[in-house]
């Protein structure tokens, strides 16, 4: 699916496909989606899809940063690209999709993108922790990555396949 570029950071480089010919243009114009998550990614891709295809393009361009822990881990990631940009397109515009929890990595993130009017960014996670936190009531715990975490529900379903293949004995029934 991705591959890893020389400065370590992931390329998914599905982007020859867009939805239908008639929008087939569009994907030369669609720009690289940077995604920076503390996570894995996931959710950031699957709306950075979901907001593509608006334009007609199923599977845009998107460098990814996983498991971000500090800002330089960012800064590093957006200046090479923002480079990369100039190079290529004479732009220093750049769209970046993120998912980090609250906490000094956010807040010097934040920091930096008011410093960097060229990168376009959208935070895919604050409105929504913040708003589940005034209708309820509730504190968000800020961790990261706890969408992913391996609890005892996920291990029960791990038992429940392993009991049926254990016990398959091959016949549609």
């Amino acid at each position: 699916m991705g591959k890893m570029n020389t400065a370590g950071f992931v390329t998914l480089d599905d982007a020859s496909s867009a939805v239908g010919e008639s929008h087939a243009p569009t994907i030369s114009l669609m720009p690289i989606i940077h995604v920076i998550s503390d996570s894995i990614g996931i959710t950031a891709q699957t709306i950075a899809r979901a907001a593509a295809s608006q334009f007609g393009v199923a599977n845009p361009l998107i460098e990814l940063l996983p498991n971000v822990k500090t800002i330089s881990d960012i800064t590093h990631f957006m200046e090479e690209h923002i480079e990369q940009e100039i190079r290529e397109t004479g732009s220093d515009e750049i769209l970046c999709f993120y998912t980090l929890v609250e906490g000094p990595t956010y807040d010097a993130f934040q920091d930096y993108l008011a410093e960097h009017p060229n990168i376009f960014a959208v935070d895919l996670m604050s409105g929504a922790i913040h708003a589940i936190e005034r209708i309820s009531g509730l504190k968000p715990g800020y961790e990261r990555g706890v969408l992913r975490e391996t609890d005892d529900t996920y291990y029960q379903r791990i038992e429940a396949m392993e009991f049926t293949i254990e016990h398959d004995d091959g016949r549609k029934t």
